[in-house]
Protein backbone atom coordinates (compact mmCIF):
# COMPACT_ATOMS: atom_id res chain seq x y z
CA UNK A 1 0.00 0.00 0.00
CA UNK A 2 1.04 3.59 -0.66
CA UNK A 3 1.85 5.88 2.24
CA UNK A 4 -0.87 8.42 3.02
CA UNK A 5 -1.14 11.41 0.63
CA UNK A 6 1.03 9.72 -2.00
CA UNK A 7 -0.26 8.89 -5.48
CA UNK A 8 -0.35 5.21 -6.42
CA UNK A 9 2.24 4.80 -9.17
CA UNK A 10 2.12 1.64 -11.23
CA UNK A 11 5.10 -0.05 -12.86
CA UNK A 12 3.74 0.92 -16.28
CA UNK A 13 3.67 4.58 -15.26
CA UNK A 14 7.28 4.38 -14.15
CA UNK A 15 8.29 2.84 -17.50
CA UNK A 16 6.35 5.51 -19.41
CA UNK A 17 8.17 8.24 -17.51
CA UNK A 18 11.60 6.63 -17.60
CA UNK A 19 12.10 6.68 -21.36
CA UNK A 20 11.57 10.43 -21.94
CA UNK A 21 13.50 11.24 -18.77
CA UNK A 22 16.47 9.18 -19.90
CA UNK A 23 16.45 11.07 -23.21
CA UNK A 24 16.30 14.37 -21.35
CA UNK A 25 19.21 13.33 -19.14
CA UNK A 26 21.29 12.39 -22.16
CA UNK A 27 20.59 15.77 -23.80
CA UNK A 28 21.48 17.53 -20.55
CA UNK A 29 24.78 15.67 -20.23
CA UNK A 30 25.72 16.41 -23.85
CA UNK A 31 24.86 20.06 -23.37
CA UNK A 32 26.83 20.32 -20.16
CA UNK A 33 29.87 18.80 -21.87
CA UNK A 34 29.88 21.72 -24.34
CA UNK A 35 29.72 24.50 -21.75
CA UNK A 36 32.46 26.11 -19.71
CA UNK A 37 32.82 24.87 -16.14
CA UNK A 38 31.90 28.28 -14.69
CA UNK A 39 28.60 28.23 -16.58
CA UNK A 40 27.79 24.65 -15.59
CA UNK A 41 28.55 25.22 -11.91
CA UNK A 42 26.20 28.19 -11.69
CA UNK A 43 23.44 26.51 -13.72
CA UNK A 44 23.45 23.52 -11.37
CA UNK A 45 21.70 25.75 -8.84
CA UNK A 46 18.63 25.60 -11.09
CA UNK A 47 17.92 21.96 -10.17
CA UNK A 48 16.46 22.67 -6.71
CA UNK A 49 14.66 25.76 -8.05
CA UNK A 50 13.09 23.60 -10.76
CA UNK A 51 12.04 21.00 -8.19
CA UNK A 52 10.39 23.64 -6.01
CA UNK A 53 8.54 25.21 -8.93
CA UNK A 54 7.38 21.85 -10.33
CA UNK A 55 6.08 20.89 -6.89
CA UNK A 56 4.20 24.16 -6.72
CA UNK A 57 2.70 23.81 -10.22
CA UNK A 58 1.92 20.09 -10.38
CA UNK A 59 1.59 18.96 -6.77
CA UNK A 60 -0.18 22.05 -5.45
CA UNK A 61 2.52 22.62 -2.83
CA UNK A 62 2.58 25.99 -1.13
CA UNK A 63 5.55 28.32 -1.32
CA UNK A 64 6.59 30.30 1.72
CA UNK A 65 8.08 33.77 1.52
CA UNK A 66 11.62 32.47 2.28
CA UNK A 67 11.29 29.91 -0.53
CA UNK A 68 10.15 32.58 -3.00
CA UNK A 69 13.02 34.82 -1.88
CA UNK A 70 15.41 31.89 -2.37
CA UNK A 71 14.18 31.29 -5.93
CA UNK A 72 14.61 34.99 -6.74
CA UNK A 73 18.05 35.03 -5.11
CA UNK A 74 19.27 31.95 -7.02
CA UNK A 75 17.99 33.18 -10.39
CA UNK A 76 19.42 36.64 -9.73
CA UNK A 77 22.81 35.26 -8.73
CA UNK A 78 22.95 33.07 -11.86
CA UNK A 79 22.09 36.09 -13.99
CA UNK A 80 24.81 38.17 -12.31
CA UNK A 81 27.38 35.39 -12.66
CA UNK A 82 26.67 34.97 -16.38
CA UNK A 83 26.84 38.65 -17.30
CA UNK A 84 29.85 39.56 -19.41
CA UNK A 85 32.58 41.40 -17.57
CA UNK A 86 32.40 45.01 -18.79
CA UNK A 87 35.94 45.82 -17.61
CA UNK A 88 37.63 43.43 -20.04
CA UNK A 89 39.32 45.14 -22.98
Amino acid sequence: PSPPNCPDISETTVRELAEPLSGFCEMRIRGIARLESAVVSSLLFLSPVTAVLLGWVFLDQTLTLPQIAGVVFVIGSIWLAQRPNRNES
